[in-house]
């Protein structure tokens, strides 16, 4: 045993430097084995997210806020993870984008990959079983129906006919603010009744009084839908909910809404097909109609498709407008200089003895940029629907494989302090330049990219419109310390109850 030993460590002590050698081109190979691995893991590496939990995904971690704070969730996702983070709506996992730059990249930068719609989500399927519309719609399903619905709508905006109507809606909220002496913003109310009303005229051209069951019926399926939290809530996204004695009666609810404003929008499309004569479309319904008859095997203008299209413009542009009009009075309010600057501008324009009109819009600076800061500061829907990957990505240095859900986080981008200096306070002046309104690229309430929504342009006339018509008639106030916490969804945030007082002004 000696003896080899001996032997060993003579053949050893000769071959030293040839084992030297050895050994450090093993320990290199190892070193760059690793550097190789770990540089391949980081160039695709999966952003970082909240804790996943069984069959809920980060639903426990909104509850856990409490149900009218779910909105607060999001801002704490990116606080907490960064603009590139992971959440699990379910067992769903989404990529929630946050930051102008990180969205701007990943839905403008990369909008080819970015441009499609989830279409397996358990909500979206349950509601899209008679039509796919608009909003998720994806490919040659989207991009027909998509342009004629944003061109049909900017038509109507620019139609005498559809002035008068929102110029007759205003007068009534006139007479009911005039009647109130004090408003709570609270669903329901002549806000929501007014918007609707015009919503109604220009989807199926039929303009319903305010005590038409019809209305009142919409009213109620869109205030089940904004309650349960529409197309991405819990009850929406996670199938077991639906057999859970609770849960289950929510679930019925929500899709109950959906189904019934489906119904209701079928009957006025099979009520106008026998009398529109192929001329000049004057409501939604009527170019969809056209374009039916022109390709009548074309499935994305089938009736089913069509009814869904047409529900999709009140689900995404009713509430939304409604509230945002809510809150625009409650910062006005709390914010007199502004309301005062406001004012004595709409008086320069339209003088003391007529209305609001749509023409007065681009000369009412100060209205839009009050206006436009509300939207920026309160973000009433603070999230986009969920788009899909179409093929691998890389986003802030992480890698995002095709197929995979993505949305943006609007608030992110109107709250971001590369964009905005002091973005927490309600400076109208941001969006003015010389007497002239300017739109910062960080601005985006109706969303971003080619996916932006189609009735934005509707959805802005209407809105500066009612708020200067308000404006011009009457002068708000509170005695009690202004309340600026919104009640949130899933879907968006409401204006809070604040006991306003509203006096004509002289």
């Amino acid at each position: 045993m000696g003896a080899a030993v001996d032997v060993a460590a003579q053949w050893i002590e000769k071959n030293a430097t040839i084992l030297t050698c050895v050994g450090i081109a093993v320990l290199v190979l190892l070193v760059s084995t690793l550097y190789l691995i770990c540089r391949r893991d980081g160039e695709r590496r999966s952003p970082p997210g909240p804790t996943r939990w069984p069959l809920l995904g980060s639903y426990l971690n909104m509850a856990l806020l409490g149900r009218e704070n779910t909105h607060r969730f999001f801002p704490m996702v990116h606080k907490t993870y960064g603009q590139v983070a992971r959440i699990y709506f379910g067992q769903y996992p989404m990529i929630l984008v946050s930051g102008y730059d990180a969205i701007h990249d990943a839905f403008v930068k990369q909008e080819e990959n970015t441009i499609d719609r989830p279409s397996v989500l358990p909500g979206i399927k349950a509601i899209k079983r008679l039509g796919k519309g608009v909003l998720f719609a994806s490919g040659e399903d989207w991009v027909g129906p998509g342009k004629l619905l944003r061109s049909g709508l900017a038509t109507i905006l620019r139609s005498v006919e559809y002035e008068q109507i929102l110029t007759e809606e205003v007068k009534i909220l006139i007479d009911d603010f005039s009647n109130e002496g004090k408003i709570s913003f609270q669903p329901g109310g002549s806000i929501d009744m007014a918007v609707l009303s015009c919503r109604y005229a220009a989807i199926t051209g039929k303009r319903l009084t305010h005590t038409d069951p019809k209305l009142e019926k919409v009213l109620k399926y869109l205030d089940d839908i904004s309650k349960y939290g529409g197309t991405l809530s819990p009850v929406a996204m996670v199938p077991l909910l639906k057999y859970l004695p609770f849960t289950g009666k929510a679930y019925r609810n929500l899709i109950g809404a959906y189904h019934g404003l489906h119904a209701m929008l079928m009957g006025e499309l099979e009520d106008r097909k026998p009398t529109y004569d192929g001329g000049r479309p004057n409501s939604v319904i009527d170019f969809f109609l056209k374009e039916q008859r022109n390709n009548p095997d074309s499935t994305p203008y089938s009736d089913g498709n069509i009814a869904v299209g047409m529900e999709e413009c009140f689900t995404a542009g009713g509430p939304p407008i409604g509230w945002t009009l809510g809150w625009a009075v409650i910062h006005i309010t709390g914010h007199p200089s502004v309301q005062t600057t406001c004012q004595e501008e709409i008086d320069k324009v339209c003088g003391k003895s007529r209305q609001v009109r749509f023409s007065d819009i681009d000369n009412l600076p100060n209205v839009r940029a009050a206006l436009y800061e509300t939207q920026r500061l309160v973000t009433v829907v603070p999230n986009s629907a969920p788009h899909l990957t179409r093929g691998d990505m890389t986003l802030n240095g992480f890698h995002i494989p095709g197929q995979t859900i993505i949305a943006t986080h609007i608030r992110s981008a109107h709250m971001d302090e590369t964009q905005w200096k002091n973005p927490e306070d309600f400076d109208p002046s941001r969006f003015l330049d010389g007497g002239r309104v300017k739109i910062p690229p960080a601005f985006m309430p109706f969303g971003i990219g080619p996916r932006k929504c189609a009735g934005s342009a509707i959805a802005e006339r209407e809105v500066v419109m009612m708020f200067a018509s308000l404006l011009k008639e009457f002068t708000f106030s509170c005695e009690n310390t202004m309340v600026y916490d919104g009640i949130g969804t899933v879907a968006g945030v409401r204006p809070p109850e604040n006991n306003i007082t509203v006096c004509k002004r002289a």
